[in-house]
């Protein structure tokens, strides 16, 4: 018997600011995003929110996105869903920047309207992480420097995904995918032997 198709994991990202309707403007978001999930067969497997910080501040002060990221690298979701592109930043050019390094990642990124702000394509993942802290090092104007430090730390998992979909196409099960990604010398995003488990987890966040 084939396998059924996993639904595309999905995760999403909740921001509102300080005051009186902070809890009821997440809610909104989470219900809006609840549904929208849903109507495009998405798995929500993760929500990550901040409120209060202002949407052009650092890192430092959004625990919700650092957490977000970590786990983009890890490769636990090939989607991200928020209300609008304006929960990562408000500061367009920093806004811009984290949609690229998104796509790089091979993030869909989906606001509530249904629009993919990143089309989804075969790259690093881990390099998102590497960029943003590049960003807030050399503040929030110098995107070229932020960029410059990235590009060179390409991450393996992108020749790991392209590994696991060429063998998934060819049915290939998971203990031999396993297998083949080892004999490669690929490891996962923990530096460990891929598994059977492993590989079949990895590939439902593609």
């Amino acid at each position: 018997m084939n396998e059924d198709p996993p639904r595309k994991r999905a995760a999403t990202y909740l921001w509102a600011a300080a005051g009186p309707d902070t809890d009821a403007r997440l809610l909104q978001q989470r219900t809006l995003l609840a549904a929208f999930g849903a109507s495009q067969g998405l798995e929500l497997v993760a929500e990550f929110a901040d409120h209060g910080a202002e949407p052009t501040t650092g890192l430092a002060n959004r625990p919700g996105l650092v957490a977000l990221i970590t786990a983009i690298c890890r490769g636990e979701f090939a989607v991200t869903l928020a209300e609008d592109a304006d929960a990562l930043s408000q500061d367009p050019l920093q806004r811009e920047l984290m949609l690229h390094e998104l796509q790089n990642a091979g993030i869909d990124f989906l606001t509530a309207n249904a629009k993919a702000l990143t089309p989804a394509e075969e790259a690093s993942s881990c390099h998102l992480r590497e960029v943003l802290n590049a960003y807030t090092d050399f503040g929030a104007h110098d995107a070229v420097a932020a960029l410059r430090v990235a590009r060179p730390r390409m991450s393996a998992l992108a020749r790991v995904r392209s590994e696991i979909q060429r063998m998934r196409e060819r049915k290939i099960n998971f203990t031999s995918i396993a297998r083949r990604l080892n004999d490669l010398g690929l490891r996962t995003a923990d530096g460990a032997p891929w598994t059977r488990m492993s590989a079949f987890e990895f590939s439902r966040g593609m």
